[in-house]
């Protein structure tokens, strides 16, 4: 009996981690609607019901999902709520951005801001970009020891995936993210803390503009 429980827990956290990074990396359109998803994964995982239903009640408790009147959708989000998360947000990413750069040998920050500028040479002028700027946050972020502050950077970074996903395939704010980030990359490879640090900020007051205006054009 202990052995089936600790399956079904496995499975559950399977079938969540397989959904979350999915959606999270904008496989799903906004508007996608997902009555059909528990059985439709279910047949895909080879597994029951039961693990995926549980799986999308955890999305739901993340807010990465919210319950609908069948089935599951995307969260929306107003203005307000735009500007609050980024207020979380500018409290705990640039500080979590300069205790990387303070605990990085010279060597290691190199490395980092060689990392960030091949990103964004391969994909900067691209959709990709939405990849790479998964893949540049996840290194950025590697260095912190702190878990739960990373833990709570990642919670309010999926609950707003899709918008994210939205404007970084919009040239406009594309071109501000990559710039951002380049610069981000130079106060790293200095470290500057205090200037890697403003950085961030500043790429955080381009995300929530962005989200702003994606949010005006599509409510």
């Amino acid at each position: 009996m202990r052995k089936a429980i600790v399956r079904v827990a496995d499975l559950r956290q399977q079938v969540y981690d397989n959904l979350k990074e999915r959606i999270t990396r904008g496989e799903f359109p906004m508007d996608h609607k997902f009555q059909e998803i528990s059985l439709s994964l279910a047949e895909e995982l080879g597994v029951s019901r039961t693990p995926v239903r549980e799986a999308l009640a955890l999305l739901v408790r993340d807010r990465i999902l919210v319950q609908a009147v069948r089935g599951f959708r995307f969260p929306e989000f107003g203005p307000e709520e735009i500007v609050e998360i980024t207020e979380i947000r500018l409290r705990l990413e640039p500080y979590a951005v300069r205790l990387a750069v303070e605990v990085l040998s010279a060597e290691k920050r190199t490395a980092l801001a060689g990392l960030i500028r091949g990103e964004i040479a391969r994909h900067g002028e691209a959709d990709t970009w939405v990849a790479a700027h998964r893949r540049v946050r996840a290194a950025l972020f590697a260095p912190v020891r702190n878990k739960r502050l990373i833990e709570a950077i990642a919670h309010y970074e999926d609950t707003i995936h899709f918008m994210r996903v939205n404007t970084l395939q919009d040239a406009r704010w594309r071109g501000l993210s990559v710039g951002g980030s380049a610069k981000l990359a130079d106060a790293i490879e200095a470290g500057d803390a205090g200037a890697a640090e403003a950085a961030q900020a500043t790429l955080l007051g381009l995300a929530r503009d962005s989200f702003l205006a994606w949010s005006a054009e599509n409510a």
